[in-house]
């Protein structure tokens, strides 16, 4: 599982260097400023178009693999309901809490997702 993720940091890790040479080395004195913009923004895009294209392949792979997986390693499958129920939950932000969870736990998932976008802690209130 390694190899590829070295071999991956190690590309990343030369592009920048590569590219910035290739753009700034080349433009005149007086487009300095300019080259460096265009050498800053084609970073960004960059790395947000091969952030969501790397994240598209794994999230189209998990979701083709996963419920095989999951059959295949003995866990049993969910009715359809309460797999809607959590797909519901999980995208207004509410976190499932399973009855089978110790009340703290509970608790402590429960309000997680509310305080999250406050930058704060259940500790802090």
């Amino acid at each position: 599982m390694w190899p590829p993720f070295v071999a991956l940091g190690l590309g990343v890790g030369m592009v920048p260097s590569a590219s910035s040479g290739a753009i700034v080395g080349d433009a005149p004195v007086r487009d300095g400023g300019v080259a460096g913009g265009l050498q800053a923004t084609s970073l960004q895009i960059g790395g947000a178009l091969g952030t969501s294209v790397l994240v598209s392949v794994i999230s189209a792979r998990v979701g083709a693999t996963l419920r095989t997986e999951l059959t295949g390693a003995g866990v049993p499958r969910a009715p359809a309901g309460q797999l809607a129920q959590a797909k519901d939950a999980v995208a207004m932000g509410v976190a499932p809490v399973s009855p089978a969870m110790p009340d703290t736990l509970g608790s402590a998932v429960g309000q997680y997702p509310r305080l999250a976008g406050r930058g704060t802690t259940a500790e802090a209130e």
